[in-house]
């Protein structure tokens, strides 16, 4: 089923991603529509990440883990969601920290849609405030014993927060669940948070969610560069 699925999502996307190049070459390089094209292309390639995710879970085959900056990704997405959010949210930012993470690139381009995305869906209608920030900590054995799973050392901290009620309490234990729906029917489009969570514990961080769910926390490990040059592109 998901073989079959990415197959036919692949023919689609290929059709995007063909037409957009198309469009590019058609146009003078300075033409406003080739920043627009460019977004297409942009969130094309990362359709073409998620198809690839999708063909190996059904394989049950690797991904491809690499040495990356986790700030361009959090950047790209947040870029992706700007266009797409009514006026009515604000996304504040503070993506202060440069260090790398070992992770597939398309999975974590996921975690942070996906947490983003429900954020911004627990601010409709009204609106309200996102805050979305990425810098290094060093978590110590205090830490550690109140969280437990998390070991001490270097971690890059990812914090999704926004101003809007969270679930109920007794329920934020429970949030990742793939079987949990906290939103009315037609609402929401799956499981984010456990696709998320799956996301995260691949690369060995962990996911927090603090009640009444207003605020996820992300921790990933930190690569050390150890002197050694380390190609940060994202391809």
């Amino acid at each position: 089923l998901a073989g079959g699925i990415a197959h036919d999502f692949n023919n689609i996307l290929s059709s995007i991603i063909g037409y957009a190049e198309l469009s590019q070459e058609g146009l003078p390089k300075e033409a406003p529509q080739q920043d627009y094209l460019r977004e297409i292309m942009t969130a094309g390639m990362r359709a073409r990440d998620l198809v690839h995710q999708i063909l190996g879970f059904s394989r049950q085959a690797e991904h491809a883990v690499q040495p990356l900056q986790f700030k361009i990704l959090v950047k790209e997405a947040l870029k992706l969601l700007r266009a797409a959010m009514p006026s009515t949210i604000e996304i504040r930012a503070n993506i202060v920290s440069d260090d790398l993470v070992m992770a597939d690139a398309g999975q974590l381009h996921q975690v942070v849609m996906n947490l983003c995305t429900n954020a911004a869906q627990a601010l409709l209608p009204e609106g309200g405030i996102m805050t979305v920030a990425l810098e290094s900590v060093t978590l110590d054995a205090t830490h550690g014993a109140t969280h437990p799973g998390i070991e001490p050392g270097r971690y890059l901290r990812l914090v999704v927060s926004h101003t809007a009620t969270g679930i109920d309490p007794h329920l934020a234990d429970k949030s990742v669940d793939p079987l949990l729906g906290t939103r009315a029917p037609g609402k929401g489009t799956g499981p984010g948070l456990s696709v998320a969570q799956d996301h995260i514990n691949a690369c060995g961080g962990h996911l927090r969610v603090d009640c009444p769910a207003t605020t996820l926390t992300v921790f990933l490990p930190l690569l050390e560069r150890m002197g050694v040059h380390i190609d940060c592109s994202l391809e």
